[in-house]
């Protein structure tokens, strides 16, 4: 072989490279002519494109052409049949493309098959990003404290109340809101076309406090009316009932179209600033539903009290009713609002990205997005706030089959938080087997004891920690009914505060028994595993994948120097660029199976 390489000034992982590239095995190859022959073809290609022949055999793999397609046998048919040009005149095509695109195969083996050097600059900074999606999950889970709803809702005050508004709505749409509760919203509407014979005088509306200007312009032939309050329907109805004696039919015309303009600013303000947008509208905005304008804002609603109620009674409970529907309607609205912004300006600083083009690909679905669903990449982020483990429960005895429609995240290892039913009410039998999968944080340094108890003998469990040499820390069968596995000497762990711990709890045979995860520690009384923080793995997992996802979109736009509109554009009409679609790019490893190799190729 040394003979070989000199010859052909290959080196030997180089031939290694290329033989199991045409799917033979280096070590049984033998040294014939076909074999010198086909070594000799790699060589030279990747001499006159430059480049080393690790390159040129992952090129060809990305590519999805073949260079050394033979002749075909007959006349071509077609031009796909022209192999020569079809296949090699094509790839180096392509050579050359992604040599002016600036990107180096190494970059497009990462960016398509999510394969990397483990030593190179695409290496995955596990330690870092566990520890950014625990400051996201930690500055969220804050923000939720802060601004957590109250024991009473309705008694909060309206001083409290509105300093929350402001945190999440602009301060002209808060200040409006609050005086619209306050019945102090003033509403001008004006009525065209009136004629200085036909206009309105404030003093024939001097009775109501609620018209509070009416103004006529000779020149513009313009009425104006000012109202204070909402009104409504009925209210209208009560004030043309009053005044229209009084008013010419002409009057009585622009009386009517003024109070319809007021009642229609109110409603208008209400469906733009404060009413919820249709699941799926980007951005989100509103937090009220539309049956919630009449309990807000109209004096005459129907609280059901009883007869006997006194006015100042009534007043009481509707002012109570308002700002407890309100609290309880904006208090989730201001957290998500405020963890989606403490997310979007961590991520954004962590990447170092151009703000517009990270929010805009971190919010918009239609640009990035995750499956399952198409769910933008923030969703993922702000989801690492969550709380419990992620639990799968069998009929088999060893985790085999397919796992019971039950819930899929629960407050803590305990098999007995398993659903009775599955969503549609059908009955789920008892676990036969389970599995726990998560993160878990201790609030202080020291010693940590994990028991697992089985009710049943016959069953057995294992609990494994990532973090540990030997990952697996128990297992054993249950020799009688109630075994706690754990119990032994050595059998602790040292755990630190602010590191999540990867761990995973397989409980199998049963028999119908249940099995539990207990913790204990030095401050801690030993009782159920939701004493410390516990995460989901499936929600880490999630946000891991939309930060890949995320580097890998900004790393392409940037290197091809696309801004955020151009990116926006490109992506939106995907089908005049190729169908090019960046959510498919690899968060995994591919594999090199021919299905995966044509997706990649596609990509």
């Amino acid at each position: 072989r040394a003979a070989l390489q000199g010859a052909l000034g290959l080196t030997a992982a180089e031939i290694d490279l290329i033989l199991r590239d045409a799917g033979h095995d280096p070590a049984t190859a033998l040294l014939t002519l076909a074999n010198a022959s086909l070594l000799y073809r790699y060589g030279l290609l990747a001499k006159g494109l430059k480049r080393p022949v690790g390159e040129l055999i992952a090129l060809k793999r990305l590519s999805g052409l073949d260079p050394f397609a033979p002749l075909s046998a007959n006349p071509p048919a077609t031009l796909a049949d022209d192999h020569p040009f079809s296949q090699t005149l094509a790839f180096v095509d392509v050579a050359e493309a992604v040599k002016e695109s600036g990107l180096s195969v190494a970059d497009l083996e990462y960016l398509l098959r999510h394969h990397f050097d483990p030593t190179g600059k695409h290496r995955p900074d596990t330690a870092g990003t566990l520890a950014l999606l625990k400051t996201l999950a930690d500055g969220s889970r804050a923000i939720q404290a802060e601004h957590a709803a109250p024991d009473a809702p309705g008694l909060l005050s309206d001083e409290a109340l509105g300093q929350k508004l402001g945190l999440a709505l602009p301060a002209d749409v808060a200040q409006r809101l609050l005086a619209m509760l306050s019945d102090t919203a003033e509403f001008p509407a004006v009525a065209p076309g009136v004629a200085e014979g036909d206009a309105l005088n404030l003093a024939t509306f001097a009775a109501p406090p609620a018209i509070v200007e009416v103004r006529h312009n000779a020149a513009r032939q313009e009425q104006k009316l000012t109202y204070r309050g909402v009104l409504f329907a009925a209210g209208q109805t009560a004030l043309e009932g009053q005044y229209n004696p009084a008013l010419s039919p002409a009057q009585r015309t622009a009386f009517a179209a003024l109070l319809t303009g007021v009642r229609e600013q109110a409603r208008a303000f209400f469906d733009k600033h404060l009413q919820k947008q249709a699941p799926g509208v980007t951005p989100a905005y509103g937090f009220l539903d539309a049956g919630d304008y009449d309990l807000l804002f109209d004096p005459a609603f129907d609280l059901g009290l009883p007869p006997a109620a006194t006015p100042e009674e009534v007043a009481q409970e509707r002012a109570r009713r308002r700002r407890g529907r309100l609290t309880e309607a904006f208090l989730p609205f201001l957290r998500d609002r405020l963890a989606r912004q403490f997310v979007l300006q961590t991520v954004t600083a962590a990447t170092g990205a151009d703000p517009v083009l990270a929010e805009s690909l971190l919010t918009d679905a239609r640009l990035l997005a995750l499956p399952p669903g198409a769910r933008p990449l923030l969703d993922a982020l702000t989801a690492t706030a969550g709380r419990g483990l992620d639990a799968a429960f069998f009929d088999s005895a060893d985790l085999s089959g397919a796992a019971q429609a039950a819930t899929p995240v629960v407050a803590t290892a305990d098999t007995a938080l398993k659903d009775a039913q599955d969503p549609d009410g059908n009955p789920l039998a008892p676990a036969g087997s389970a599995r726990f999968q998560g993160y878990l944080e201790v609030p202080a340094a020291g010693a940590y004891r994990c028991h697992v108890v089985l009710d049943k003998a016959g069953a057995a469990a294992e609990l494994r920690f990532d973090h540990l040499p030997e990952p697996v820390f128990l297992s054993g069968p249950a020799p009688a009914d109630g075994t706690v596995l754990g119990t032994g000497p050595a059998q602790f762990l040292e755990l630190k505060p602010g590191l999540p711990y990867r761990f995973t709890l397989a409980v199998t045979n049963l028999n119908g028994g249940g099995a539990r995860l207990l913790v204990q520690g030095e401050t801690l009384p030993r009782d159920r595993l939701s004493q410390l923080a516990l995460t989901p793995l499936s929600a880490l997992q999630a946000a891991e994948s939309a930060l890949t996802l995320l580097s890998k979109a900004l790393m392409l736009l940037q290197e091809l120097g696309l801004s955020e509109r151009e990116a926006r554009y490109l992506l939106t009409h995907a089908a005049d660029f190729g169908n090019v679609n960046l959510s498919e790019l690899p968060t995994a490893p591919v594999g090199d199976t021919p299905a995966e190799q044509a997706a990649a190729a596609a990509r």
